[in-house]
C-alpha cells in the first residue's frame, strides 16, 4: 500500500520519499512504513490539491512555515561518484587540475559547488533538479489498456510507471532501421551532447533487454557516440547547436540513410543547412525531427507547416490521452502560463516559451521610418544607451527619444539612431569620440553606459566633461552594472524598495511595449538588428532564488536600447525620485572611490521649489564636491568637527553655508 501512495502522490507532481524500519510487537516483528513530504513544493502541492481531513489547521500552520524554505529530500551525500559521471573526461581533467581532485574521488560539496559557481549553476539548482527515482520491479504484458500521462518538467512523462518520451520513439525507430537493413548509417543529431548521451543510454538499455539485439551488435562505444553491427550498419551520435557553442562541422561531410534529430526547435536555421547538406549526396534519406515548440518560426516550424516541403506531420497535444478531462486542463492551465501550456499540452508554436517580448507587442510597436533621416524635435527628451562589449568586440550605442505627443497623446520612446563600432574600428578613445559627437548632436539629458566593460570609458567620458563644462559629459555618464540592486519608490507605497537590476531593466522595458510606448524601425526587423535581438531575447533558467537569468548571445543593440528607455525613466519619472533628501559627498581625486557620504535634510519650502538638487562636481583644492547618498546633517557636523554632543559647531555651519553658496554661484544647484 505504501508504494501505491507513493506512486499516487508522484502522479499529483508531489515528490517524497519511503522510509521503512522494523518494529517489535509482542513477540512479533512488523515493517513499519512511512512517506515524507519535505520540499516545498510538494508541500504546497500537497497542501493546495489533498490535504488532510479534520487535520486542515495543522496542515496550513506547516504550509505557512515552510511555503518560503527551501529544503530538498535529496541530500548531497546521496549522489556519491554519480555527480562525476555528468562531467565528461576533458571537463574532470580541468576539475581535477583546477580543485585539485583525486582521480580515485568524486567531487565534495565544497569542490563541486565551485565548478558549479564556474558554470554559473547553483548547487541548490543542481541538487534539487526535479526528478524522482522509482525502480521498476518487473513488467508484465496485462494486454491492451487505456494509459494514464503525468507531466514531469520539459523531459519525462509517467505512464503507467513506465517513462515515455521521444527519446523512446527515436531509440526504438533507429534500432529497428538498423537492425533490419544491411550496410545503413544512422545519425542522431540533438543540441547538447547530454541528451545524444541519454539516447545511446536508452540503446544500451534496449540492447541489453534482447538477447537477439546484443548478439547483433559488433561495436559499441560512448566516446565517439558510434554503435556498429554484424550486419553493416551503424549508428552515430553528433551535438549541433551553434546558439549552444556546439558547431556543426562534425556533421559536415557525413553520409546517412536516415537522420534522427532530438529537441529539434532548438537547432538554428545554420544547423539545419549543414544537416540537410546531406540530402545533395543521397536524397532519399529518412529524416525525423521531434521536438516541444519553442515558437521560433525557424526550420522546424516549417517542417510543419510548409506542405511543399515534403514532410508528413504528426501532432499528438496531450487532449489524445483517454483519462484527458475537463478538471486536468483546469488544473494544468493553472500551473502555467497561456504560451507555455500552448507548447506542453496543445503543442502548439505559439509565441516563444520563455520570450522577454512577446510576437504581438513587437509588431505593433513596428513603423516605417528612415533612421538616417530622422532629426531632433523642439520639446523631445533624448537619451543614450550604451554597450561596451569584451575588449575588441565592438560598441552598440542607441539614442531613444521621448515625445509625450507621440502614440496619440500617451507618450512614446523613440529609436532615432543606432550606432556600431564594430570590432576593426573598436578602440576606447574611438568609442568615447563617438559619444562626445552624439552628445554634441541630440544633446541628450543623459547617458547610461553598462560598466560591465566599460569603466575606463566612463572615467574618459566625465574627465572631458570636466575639462569641457559646457557638454555636460560630467553630470550625464552613468555607469550600470547589471549585478547591481538598486533602490527605486514606489509608485503606489511611497516606500523605497531595491530591485535586481537586470530584472528591473528588462521587465522595464517589456512593460512600456506592452503599454504601446515604444516604437522602432522596420528596417531593424533582421537577424542581427534591434527587433531581431528583440525577437530572439529570452528567459534561459531562472535561479534558485526565482531570479531570471537572460540570453546573452548577440544581445548589445537590445541592452543599449534597454538603457535609453531606463535613463528616461529613472531621470524624469516618480519612481527614481528620493523624496525630501539632497546628497552631497566628499570624494578624493578623479577616479577614486568615496571617503564619506553625507546626508542633508531639504526642507519643505525647498522641496516645493525643485524637486531634484544637483551639485555640479567642482574642484576645491584636493577635494571633489558632487552628489551622493549621505548621512543627517548632525552627523555631517560630527564627522568633520569631532565636537562633543550638545555644543555649538559654529565652523561647521560656516563651512555648509560656503558650500551651499558656491553652489548657488554655479548656477546649477540650490539647497
Amino acid at each position: 500500500m505504501i508504494d501505491d501512495v507513493f506512486e499516487l502522490l508522484l502522479r499529483l507532481g508531489i515528490r517524497s520519499r519511503r522510509r521503512s524500519r522494523k518494529v517489535k510487537f509482542g513477540d512479533k516483528i512488523f515493517v513499519a512504513s512511512e512517506i515524507n513530504i519535505t520540499d516545498r513544493e510538494s508541500i504546497i502541492n500537497f497542501r493546495n490539491n489533498i490535504n488532510i481531513f479534520s487535520k486542515e489547521d495543522s496542515v496550513e500552520r506547516l504550509y505557512v512555515r515552510y511555503a518560503n524554505h527551501n529544503y530538498s529530500t535529496r541530500k548531497f551525500d546521496n549522489y556519491g561518484k554519480e555527480v562525476w559521471g555528468h562531467f565528461n573526461k576533458k571537463e574532470k581533467t580541468v576539475l581535477r587540475n583546477r580543485y585539485g581532485l583525486r582521480p580515485e574521488y568524486g567531487p565534495n560539496k565544497r569542490v563541486l559547488n565551485k565548478a558549479l559557481d564556474d558554470l554559473h549553476i547553483s548547487f541548490y539548482e543542481f541538487k534539487n533538479e526535479a526528478i524522482g527515482w522509482s525502480s521498476v520491479k518487473s513488467v508484465e504484458y496485462i494486454g491492451k489498456l487505456p494509459t494514464v500521462s503525468v507531466y514531469v518538467e520539459k523531459y519525462n512523462t509517467i505512464v503507467t510507471d513506465v517513462i515515455e518520451h521521444n527519446t523512446e520513439a527515436i531509440s526504438i525507430n533507429m534500432l529497428h532501421y538498423a537492425y533490419t537493413h544491411e550496410g545503413v548509417t544512422v545519425l542522431v543529431i540533438a543540441p547538447y551532447k547530454n541528451q545524444v548521451g541519454l539516447i545511446f543510454d536508452k540503446l544500451d538499455l534496449f540492447l541489453g533487454k534482447s538477447e537477439s539485439l546484443s548478439a547483433s551488435i559488433k561495436r559499441n562505444t560512448k566516446n565517439p557516440y558510434r554503435v556498429e553491427f554484424h550486419n553493416g550498419s551503424k549508428i552515430l551520435g553528433f551535438t549541433s547547436g551553434t546558439r549552444t557553442g556546439s558547431k556543426s562541422t562534425g556533421i559536415r561531410g557525413q553520409d546517412a540513410h536516415m537522420i534522427l534529430i532530438d529537441e529539434a526547435d532548438y537547432l538554428s536555421p545554420g544547423d539545419f543547412e549543414v544537416i540537410l547538406a546531406i540530402q545533395a549526396s543521397r536524397p532519399d534519406v529518412l529524416i525525423w525531427a521531434s521536438s516541444t515548440p519553442t515558437g521560433k518560426r525557424e526550420m522546424f516550424w516549417r517542417f510543419c507547416t510548409d506542405t511543399q516541403l515534403g514532410y508528413k506531420e504528426f501532432h499528438f497535444p496531450s487532449s489524445v490521452s483517454p483519462s484527458w478531462n475537463a478538471h486536468t486542463e483546469r488544473l494544468e492551465r493553472a500551473q502555467y502560463s497561456d504560451v507555455g501550456y500552448k507548447h506542453e499540452f496543445e503543442a502548439e508554436f505559439g509565441d516563444i516559451a520563455e520570450g522577454v517580448f512577446l510576437k504581438k507587442f513587437v509588431d505593433a510597436s513596428l513603423q516605417s521610418y528612415d533612421l538616417a533621416r530622422v532629426r531632433k524635435q523642439s520639446g523631445s527628451i533624448y537619451t543614450i544607451g550604451v554597450d561596451w562589449n569584451a575588449a575588441g568586440n565592438g560598441t552598440c550605442i542607441i539614442v531613444t527619444e521621448w515625445n509625450k505627443e507621440l502614440n496619440a497623446g500617451r507618450g512614446a520612446f523613440k529609436v532615432v539612431q543606432k550606432t556600431v563600432i564594430t570590432q576593426e574600428e573598436f578602440t576606447q578613445v574611438r568609442s568615447c569620440e563617438e559619444i562626445i559627437r552624439l552628445n554634441d548632436k541630440w544633446n541628450p539629458s543623459c547617458i547610461y553606459v553598462d560598466t560591465g566593460y566599460g569603466a575606463t570609458q566612463i572615467e574618459m567620458l566625465r574627465k572631458y566633461g570636466l575639462e569641457n563644462p559646457k557638454t555636460g559629459l560630467a553630470n550625464k555618464v552613468k555607469g550600470i552594472y547589471f549585478g547591481d540592486r538598486m533602490e527605486i519608490r514606489d509608485p503606489v507605497t511611497k516606500q523605497i524598495v531595491k530591485k535586481h537590476m537586470k530584472p528591473f531593466i528588462v521587465n522595464l522595458a517589456a512593460r512600456r511595449m506592452e503599454d504601446g510606448q515604444v516604437i522602432l524601425p522596420e528596417s531593424e526587423d533582421i537577424k542581427n538588428g534591434l527587433v531581431g535581438q528583440i525577437r530572439d531575447y529570452t528567459v534561459i533558467r531562472t535561479t534558485a532564488l526565482g531570479q531570471p537569468i537572460y540570453s546573452e548571445e548577440n544581445d548589445h543593440a537590445i541592452v543599449a536600447w534597454m538603457l535609453s528607455i531606463l535613463a528616461a525613466t529613472m531621470e524624469f519619472s516618480d519612481i527614481a525620485k528620493q523624496g525630501r533628501i539632497a546628497s552631497i559627498g566628499i570624494a578624493g581625486r578623479f577616479g577614486e572611490r568615496l571617503d564619506r557620504d553625507f546626508k542633508i535634510s531639504k526642507t519643505k519650502k525647498d522641496e516645493e521649489r525643485r524637486n531634484r538638487a544637483r551639485v555640479t562636481p567642482r574642484w576645491f583644492g584636493k577635494h571633489m564636491f558632487s552628489e551622493t547618498t549621505a548621512r543627517s546633517t548632525l552627523d555631517f557636523m560630527r564627522a568633520r568637527n569631532r565636537k562633543v554632543e550638545g555644543k555649538k559647531s559654529h565652523s561647521t555651519v560656516g563651512q555648509l553655508k560656503r558650500l551651499r553658496s558656491m553652489s548657488r554661484r554655479e548656477g546649477r544647484a540650490t539647497f
